[in-house]
């Protein structure tokens, strides 16, 4: 387990003065439009300042200034499964490191798709892949041992994180799915797994990389589904061009 760990950096909350939070309102006002979807705004989900992240651990395909600011579907209706998903979630990727306006949120906006804001501190860590990622390579072991590694490894909670391997809630095997949702192929059941696209898509979920995880958060107001977690996605090469628009989001509950 230990020589398979990443490096990641966690988000904490913080009393300090920083930039990174989650929720409130973004600091687009004069500079970008509030995003929407189908008709209707996303809901502002966490604003990412790079030289506070970049501060905390060097991660080589983020830019090193700006901020990246996170809108998803405030209805929960995206799990990021079918490729009909593409648009509920937005990256907006503001290299101007300078403080900007907040700005209010449309009208059209349900209260439960805003969020308390709070700060949270960038920290690295270590993370360590999960037991359903890493159980092929242990062989076996007793449900006793089992719980012991599961204990052991289990991140503290809330688990914001940029980078490193994902915490899931259900299977570990978003990499793929965003792989082959965003390249058309419905994945809400294990049909779409066999499907003749597979063979020539799954290579590339290599490609795929933890840009955002943001946890359940009862001080933030934040529930995603029942307990769950919320992940973006980006491929390597779109994020080192600094490319945010087809960045994939997947949401797990228990």
């Amino acid at each position: 387990m230990e020589s398979q760990a990443r490096p990641c950096v966690r988000l904490t909350s913080t009393d300090n003065s920083v930039r990174t939070r989650i929720g409130g309102r973004p600091p687009i006002q004069g500079r970008f439009e509030w995003p929407h979807w189908n008709g209707q705004p996303l809901g502002f989900v966490a604003q990412i300042e790079l030289t506070e992240i970049q501060s905390a651990l060097p991660i080589d395909w983020l830019p090193s200034e700006g901020r990246l600011l996170f809108f998803y579907d405030p209805e929960q209706n995206v799990w990021g499964f079918d490729p009909k998903d593409k648009g509920g979630c937005v990256v907006i990727f503001d290299p101007n490191g300078e403080p900007a306006p907040s700005l209010d949120p449309p009208q059209a906006l349900p209260d439960h798709g805003s969020f308390s804001e709070k700060n949270l501190a960038a920290a690295s860590a270590q993370s360590h892949p999960s037991l359903d990622r890493f159980g092929e390579t242990v062989g076996d072991l007793s449900t006793h041992a089992w719980d012991a590694l599961d204990k052991q490894y289990s991140p503290p909670t809330p688990v914001h994180q940029i980078g490193g391997y994902p915490w899931p809630v259900q299977n570990d095997g978003m990499e793929l799915e965003s792989q082959l949702a965003s390249n058309g192929v419905y994945v809400g059941n294990a049909e779409g797994y066999t499907s003749s696209d597979v063979e020539k898509l799954k290579d590339g979920a290599k490609d795929w990389l933890l840009l955002l995880q943001i946890d359940s958060d009862d001080e933030a107001g934040i529930m995603w589904g029942d307990t769950g977690m919320l992940y973006f996605w980006i491929r390597r090469q779109d994020a080192e061009k600094r490319d945010f628009s087809n960045v994939w989001v997947v949401l797990q509950c228990c």
